[in-house]
């Protein structure tokens, strides 16, 4: 969830060329001014919420989930509880069915005696869970590395709007279309960087609540 700083300096930033556009003509260089303060405000802003904490997010993961062994921990800890129990028990069933024990084996013949279904899906279940939960590591590391660059450019692109709406617009209408085109691009970063965040967010709690499900949390 944003913070009503982040959403005070959006309004801002959004409302200033209008209120500008109001005042006298004889204070346009305090107007520039204005801009390109909003815009340094919310770049600044959105470094401090985007790149700055999810540049390293994906370092930071892999020495919280996989350096230091805890993910690998829960993963074993269903191989252990779920995935070799239920293949002991299909093998089991089909070596009773062996008349002679002395023979080896065919475990073919003896599979196609056995009602083995029930003990192999509750392994593909087990083996789906950690597919699952080895598939979010990857994909949140993936949202972390994305996320940031994603930050960024929506801080570049920022300050672009006031220089484009105070330093080319005047000389030329012609160029109006380069002004839709930056604040285009600023509202596409800005819609999948927050779009980024809360689908983060989203994937790494349910993430947690698996780990401590199967036997493990990270703080």
């Amino acid at each position: 969830m944003l913070h009503m700083p982040v959403i005070d300096s959006f309004c801002m930033f959004i409302i200033a060329p209008n209120i500008l556009s109001q005042i006298p003509t004889q204070s346009t260089g305090a107007n520039s001014l204005v801009l390109f303060a909003a815009a340094v405000a919310w770049a600044t802003l959105w470094c401090q919420l985007v790149i700055i904490p999810f540049y390293g997010k994906g370092e930071k993961l892999h020495q919280d989930y996989h350096s230091s062994g805890k993910l690998n921990s829960v993963l074993a800890s269903i191989e252990a509880s779920r995935l070799i129990p239920a293949l002991s028990s299909m093998f089991n069933r089909a070596l009773d069915e062996q008349s002679d024990k002395r023979k080896r084996p065919n475990m073919e013949e003896l599979l196609q005696a056995v009602q083995f279904l029930p003990d192999l899906e509750a392994a593909q279940r087990a083996m789906g869970v950690i597919e699952d939960l080895r598939g979010r590591y990857k994909l949140l590391r993936l949202r972390a590395n994305r996320l940031w660059k994603w930050g960024l450019a929506h801080s570049i692109v920022t300050p672009l709007i006031p220089a484009v709406y105070v330093y080319l617009l005047p000389f030329s209408d012609q160029l109006l279309w380069l002004l839709y085109v930056v604040a285009g691009c600023w509202i596409v970063t800005l819609g999948f960087s927050i779009v980024g965040m809360v689908r983060f967010h989203d994937i790494m709690s349910s993430f947690n609540q698996e780990l401590e499900t199967h036997g493990g949390t990270v703080e």
